[in-house]
């Protein structure tokens, strides 16, 4: 089943494939945004632990290039160790209903 996330003015999909995901340079891939087609992908072939972090992981590049980070290795080794710990938070937290059940 595929869904949407909105991440700043855009609209993503996510598509959870059985193909595998490889970069430009041949590297295999867990996950991946098309910046073009505004679209997230993330191998299905992961445990769902690993497809939760990598579509946090994906997430996290979308928004980072919505603050204008331009995808560099040291943007990468940020997001590799948010990842994890946004996560997690977001698993263990029912943030939505804290954010609404606060009073004005």
């Amino acid at each position: 089943m595929d869904k949407k996330v909105r991440i700043g003015h855009y609209d993503f999909e996510i598509i959870f494939t059985d193909e595998k995901i490889i970069d430009e340079k041949g590297i295999e891939l867990w996950g991946k945004v098309d910046w073009v087609e505004n679209k997230i992908f993330i191998y299905n072939g992961l445990n769902k632990q690993l497809k939760q972090s990598t579509l946090i992981h994906e997430i996290l590049h979308c928004i980072f290039s919505q603050c204008g980070f331009d995808g560099d290795k040291k943007e990468e080794n940020i997001i590799r160790r948010l990842e994890p710990v946004l996560t997690e938070f977001i698993l263990e937290n029912d943030i939505k209903k804290e954010l609404e059940d606060i009073e004005p």
